[in-house]
């Protein structure tokens, strides 16, 4: 099972995903953003680019295939 957001930089999906993800116990939590404020397992997260918060809206829509190749080689 993966978990992907777009990012742990806080929020209540950003909270329930940290709960959930105590109990489910995925293989690996998926991130398209590279903030992280929640405390979570380093040997789950994966990043699969190095945008933040602070990114601008645009690219990251014009990176969305990016985003699903990335996704592709780590949940293959």
């Amino acid at each position: 099972m993966y978990f992907l957001i777009n990012s742990l930089a806080g929020g209540g999906a950003e909270k329930v995903l940290v709960r959930i993800a105590e109990y489910l116990k995925p293989k690996k939590i998926l991130l398209l953003e590279s903030d992280v404020k929640y405390h979570v397992d380093e040997k789950l997260l994966c990043f699969l680019s190095s945008h933040s918060v602070k990114t601008s809206p645009l690219l990251k829509t014009l990176f969305i295939p990016y985003y699903a190749f990335r996704f592709s080689q780590v949940v293959v």
